[in-house]
């Protein structure tokens, strides 16, 4: 009976050992998915008023597809960049970075590069934008792109793709997840509604009713033992 009753402890403990690996994978994969929602400006500066949420993501998106090559577009390069505008991105960034990245291997985890954008359509709507990325290898080899509005913060474009090279006795497995199970992460994180979601072959697309106006992303999600591969882009 003693030696039964210790199997039984032991066979718990494993179980237990399991649940709780899970669950730290599970909160690697959802941190990871938080900051990629729309979120006010970490600076306390209003959203400008001459366009909506939905008016905004909607103008990045057509200059990111196609708007830059067509000439639909008028580019610049703001020279100096602002201080308050730069401080606010790289305070997102490295949010997004401490959230994305788990590299116990990477002694550096800034930024490695960046770029501001003003794009106008010549009606008077403009977008300020700042890209920036990061690109490291620790354990793993990191690369991170991100697009963000440079004056609130939000988030327009999100890339992340990582391999485990050295040590992956050190991490817990990511959580096999999809397309599908993100776009539904992103709706009850965000508080937003999910009125359509088509999946196929790892893509998905999904429109959302939010306080801002409606939202659509392009999602792909490819997730495997020792590979995270993400990218979420507005449409």
């Amino acid at each position: 009976m003693k030696k039964l009753l210790e199997r039984l402890s032991a066979d718990n403990d494993r179980s237990r050992q399991l649940i709780s690996i899970c669950a730290a994978a599970l909160v690697v994969i959802a941190a990871m998915l938080i900051p990629l929602g729309f979120r006010a400006n970490p600076g306390g500066e209003d959203v400008p008023a001459a366009m909506s949420l939905e008016e905004r993501a909607q103008m990045f998106a057509d200059y990111w597809t196609s708007g830059a090559e067509e000439g639909a577009f008028v580019v610049e390069k703001p020279d100096p960049v602002p201080r308050r505008m730069k401080e606010t991105c790289e305070t997102v960034m490295r949010t997004i970075i401490a959230r994305s990245i788990d590299d116990h291997g990477l002694s550096d985890s800034a930024p490695t590069g960046s770029e501001y954008t003003v794009v106008s359509d010549g009606d008077g709507r403009e977008l300020k934008l700042c890209r920036m990325w990061l690109e490291r290898r620790g354990d793993w080899q990191n690369w991170l792109d991100v697009c963000m509005d440079a004056e609130t913060g939000e988030l327009y474009y999100y890339y992340l793709s990582r391999e485990c090279l050295t040590n992956r006795k050190n991490y817990s497995a990511p959580v096999q997840t999809d397309a599908a199970q993100i776009a539904d992460l992103l709706a009850t994180e965000n508080g937003w509604s999910l009125r359509l979601l088509t999946d196929e072959d790892g893509a998905a697309a999904a429109v959302y009713s939010t306080p801002g106006g409606t939202l659509c992303y392009e999602i792909s999600c490819r997730v495997y033992d020792a590979l995270i591969d993400v990218r979420l882009a507005c449409r």
